[in-house]
This record gives C-alpha cells, sequence and structure tokens, in this order.
C-alpha cells in the first residue's frame, strides 16, 4: 500500500494519489496549463519565499530524520510534505507508524507560516507572488479571484491557490511540479500536493543508507 501525509496532513493510502492537500484537495478548471524552458530573467523572488523555503526544508530533514528512527524512510514532498511510498497495511506497522508520528510531530512542529489559516489581505498578496513566480517560470494560470471573493472563501478548502491548476498530466510533470513548487513555494493557509508514485517505490522499513 502507499501512502502519503503523516506529517501536518491526514495520512492518504491507495494505489494512486494523484492529489492530496492539507484539508483534502479539488482540482479546478481552467485555461490549459503551458509551459516554456526559460525563466523570466527580471523575476525577483519577494523576500517571503526564501523563509517559507529554509523553514520547509529544516522541516522536513527533521521529520525525516524522526522517522529514521523508527526504521521507515520519509521522503520529502511539494508543499513542504513529508510522507510514505508503499507502507505495509498490517496493524503492528501501522500501530508503530501512528506512534512515530505522534512523537515526530510533537517534536518536529509545522512550519511557523503554516499555522494562521485567516484569511488576509497580506496572506492573498503572497498567493498573488507565488502565481507571478509561476508565471515567471514559464507556466500559464488564470488570474486569481479579487480580494472580496479571496477573503469570503473556506480557508480549509476553497480558497484560490494557483497550485491546483497545476495537477501533473499531459501538460506538466510530476517532477516539474515538485521543482516549480520549490522554486514558488506555497504561503498557505491553504496548500496543494500532487503524488505520483515513483517508478521504483522504496521500502519505507528500510532506512536510506
Amino acid at each position: 500500500m502507499e501512502c502519503f501525509g503523516l506529517g501536518r496532513k491526514i495520512m492518504l493510502c491507495g494505489l494512486v494519489l494523484g492529489c492530496a492537500s492539507l484539508v483534502g484537495c479539488t482540482t479546478q478548471d481552467g485555461p490549459p496549463v503551458t509551459s516554456t524552458p526559460t525563466v523570466n530573467p527580471t523575476w525577483v523572488d519577494p523576500g517571503w519565499m526564501a523563509q517559507v523555503r529554509q523553514e520547509n526544508e529544516e522541516y522536513q530533514a527533521g521529520q525525516i530524520a524522526c522517522y529514521a528512527e523508527y526504521g521507515f524512510t520519509a521522503v520529502a514532498s511539494m508543499g513542504g510534505e513529508v510522507g510514505f511510498w508503499n507502507v505495509p497495511n498490517d496493524a503492528a506497522t501501522q500501530e508503530l507508524l501512528d506512534a512515530a508520528a505522534a512523537d515526530c510531530n510533537a517534536r518536529v512542529p509545522s512550519p511557523s507560516y503554516q499555522n494562521d489559516k485567516t484569511l488576509t489581505a497580506a496572506a492573498y498578496g503572497r498567493m498573488l507572488d507565488t502565481r507571478a513566480c509561476i508565471i515567471a517560470h514559464g507556466y500559464d494560470v488564470p488570474e486569481a479571484p479579487s480580494l472580496e471573493t479571496w477573503m469570503d472563501s473556506d480557508p480549509w478548502y476553497e480558497a484560490w491557490n494557483p497550485y491546483t491548476y497545476l495537477q501533473p498530466g499531459s501538460k506538466i510533470t510530476q517532477d516539474e511540479v515538485d521543482a516549480l513548487d520549490q522554486a514558488c513555494p506555497q504561503p498557505g493557509p491553504n496548500f496543494v500536493t500532487y503524488h505520483t508514485p515513483p517508478a521504483s517505490l522504496p521500502d519505507p522499513t528500510e532506512p536510506a543508507t
């Protein structure tokens, strides 16, 4: 069984996980995503993006190291997430995994920027930054809704996020989405994460060497 989302998110398991977010995930209808191979040389990252990247890296490294103490090989994913592929579904493994999750989430808490779920004008501005970054990296996504519409959305399920238009498929690959998420991090309050199984799944009970 392939599993993902034992970090900040609910664990999801199944044969193929196409899409998962902090609070559930829906992909949005919109114009086809198109890409070009170059980055706009005039693009300059807003200062908050470097902080988010650093917090994500520290969180993921801490979670991965903690799970390794329990004998599990965790992997980093987009949105600052940590999870697993191919976790056995027997009771003993699941019990150990639950214990590991409780301990690791307590020892390595979520990045600070993920703790505020308030839809504010500042949060909206950061989402616009992310959209501008995505476009600067050669991908087209639809316009954002108005600030008023966005602030009236459900912050857990409905708030606009440009990554809902970037589901891996014929227009963009999982690797491209992962790289884009590193270059143009998601600021919250909601997050979109896509999980496409790799060609060769690691054994989560074999610590990485």
